[in-house]
């Protein structure tokens, strides 16, 4: 299992585009990942269940990460997460 912390940079927090393309980037990757915020948690291929977190800027959010893929899904969050999840 791999875990993944950090602050949200993003003036708009985590909203749909972003989370959208986090998705499709990670479908077809053998990777589960949940996203914790806030004291709740949401599996990251559920856009609306994530949405529903309410992740706002300056929100400490983790990722879980477990899965045969976690090292590829980790990178694909760390990446998006450099570019300030703007896409």
């Amino acid at each position: 299992m791999e875990n993944l912390a950090f602050e949200v940079k993003n003036e708009e927090g985590f909203h749909i585009k972003p989370l959208t393309n986090l998705s499709k980037k990670l479908k077809g990757i053998d990777a589960d990942v949940v996203i914790n915020a806030n004291g709740k948690e949401s599996n990251i291929k559920s856009v609306l269940g994530v949405l529903a977190l309410g992740i706002k800027k300056g929100d400490k959010v983790e990722f879980k990460i477990s899965g045969k893929e976690e090292q590829k899904a980790k990178d694909i969050i760390v990446e998006m997460e450099k570019e300030g999840f703007e896409n």
